[in-house]
């Protein structure tokens, strides 16, 4: 030993770390020799040392203990490795906390700020992020959510087309697709819903990939089960996306859809009517030759749904100007059904639901009639040709606004003689109010005026043109028998 040490290096080496000499046997100072060697390495090695066991002992800021990476920048490829063996070596709690940090400090970064963030090398991360949640998505105490979010913030980061083109080619859309057909995922259906979106606008080759996918269906029977507002939200702007790839999907959403109109619940119904009118106001929408199937849209009782199917109507009328006319012929039956209904009609399958609003798909109808079913559908009956009532009345006020060459049909189908007689009805106040809201449209003749003065006389009409007010409260039972008088022939 004496020949590679000098005697002073040797007396050093011998001191202690209290700076007292040993005055131990040999096997002291050879221990005290040891531990000096040890503590003679070079600085860098000694940072690096300091800063890997902080990484992996310091605690995240949540307060848990484990690996925090992402609390600083990575300011060499060495942290890096370290990021990279610590998510290797970690569990499934600390990796969860591992991401939890991820997405609090890196959500919203742009493509370029990622590589940053990882040296040029996010897809290492990214690649393992992936694995992980194709291996513990379908595992029911699965971080799928933090899982989501930290997939989201590569799928969405600006200019992140390859993050997208690697997810694809694992297989990433088809889990996707099926956590959207599991039961025990449906908390995150919205998450799910909105990367399929992002996939979607990614490019005519993610696309093709969706397109070749059985995602239609999944995402219509995904949109059936749901409960979540945000997760039918996403599905319907899912739809719209996924109906501009081609013509083929965009005929089969409209098939889908169209047939579902009518035995659709009432959360779905404004998703589907608003899908439909997003597509069909596109060029290359195909050409429709009735307006029936989607009249029926004006009989639901949700109002959004009949402000969303009006203008669904405005904006087929705008491609197809010649079904004018029919559909005034078709309005003003609509307006008239209400006056023409025996008691002993049936109720619209909308409403034989109940009051929980549940899809017929789920609940179905007892064969056998209970006591007192024949009043309550008629009550039914009566509630939904209000509604349609007035919702066609509405729209009929918006053709005269926009298309006043109509006025003559409206004229002579003697629509003034039917709107006239709505104005008694007591169940519904929004019949009152389109009713008098056309009839002052219709009193620019001077026919019409002449006429229903001779009708009704002349307080009543005063009252409708000035008195907006009375006819939402509703007129007493003299006036409203002097309506129902009303000839409609």
């Amino acid at each position: 030993m004496s020949g590679h040490f000098s005697p002073r290096l040797l007396e050093r080496l011998s001191v202690d770390s209290t700076g007292s000499t040993s005055s131990s046997g040999p096997a002291q100072r050879w221990r005290s020799r040891s531990f000096s060697l040890s503590s003679c390495r070079s600085p860098a090695s000694i940072r690096s040392a300091r800063s890997e066991s902080q990484l992996l002992t310091s605690r995240s800021p949540k307060g848990g203990s484990g690996p925090s990476l992402f609390q600083k920048p990575a300011r060499d490829g060495f942290l890096l490795q370290q990021r990279l063996r610590a998510w290797d070596m970690a569990n499934g709690a600390k990796r969860a906390r591992i991401l939890a940090t991820f997405n609090e400090r890196c959500q919203g970064y742009s493509a370029t700020q990622l590589e940053h963030e990882f040296f040029g090398s996010a897809s290492l991360f990214f690649a393992r992020v992936t694995s992980w949640f194709r291996l513990t998505y379908s595992h029911p105490k699965s971080c799928a959510r933090s899982q989501l979010r930290a997939l989201a913030a590569f799928l969405t980061a600006t200019g992140g087309h390859k993050y997208v083109l690697e997810f694809i080619e694992v297989g990433g859309h088809l889990v996707l697709l099926d956590m959207l057909q599991s039961p025990t995922q449906a908390h995150a259906h919205a998450q799910v819903l909105r990367l399929l979106r992002c996939i979607v606008g990614s490019g005519p080759h993610f696309q093709n990939v969706i397109k070749k996918s059985p995602s239609i269906g999944v995402v219509i029977n995904t949109m059936y089960r749901t409960i979540s507002p945000s997760a039918l939200e996403e599905g319907k702007r899912l739809l719209v996306e996924m109906g501009s790839v081609d013509q083929d999907m965009m005929d089969t959403i409209l098939r889908h859809l169209t047939t579902d109109l009518v035995d659709d619940g009432p959360e779905l119904r404004p998703c589907f009517v608003f899908a439909i009118r997003c597509l069909l106001d596109r060029p290359n929408a195909p050409l429709i030759e009735q307006f029936d199937p989607y009249l029926v849209i004006l009989s639901s009782t949700n109002l959004e749904v009949q402000s969303e199917g009006q203008e669904l109507i405005l904006v087929l009328l705008k491609k197809h100007p010649s079904m004018l006319p029919r559909l005034v012929t078709s309005l003003v039956e609509m307006i008239a059904a209400r006056q023409t209904t025996t008691p002993s009609a049936r109720a619209t399958p909308e409403h034989r639901r109940g009051s929980s609003g549940t899809s017929s798909r789920s609940t179905r109808v007892s064969n056998s009639t209970p006591v007192g079913a024949a009043s309550t559908d008629t009550s039914y009956t009566m509630h939904v040709l209000d509604y349609t009532a007035a919702g066609a009345t509405k729209l009929l006020s918006t053709l005269l606004n926009k298309y006043p060459e109509i006025k003559g049909d409206v004229i002579r189908a003697k629509t003034h003689l039917i709107v006239a007689r709505n104005l008694a009805c007591m169940t519904l106040q929004l019949v009152r109010t389109e009713s008098g809201n056309l009839l002052r449209q219709l009193f620019v003749d001077s026919g019409i005026q002449t006429e229903l003065t001779r009708l009704i006389g002349g307080d009543l009409i005063s009252t409708i043109l000035f008195e907006p007010d009375l006819i939402r409260r509703g007129f007493s039972k003299r006036v409203r028998q002097r309506l129902n008088a009303i000839p409609t022939e």
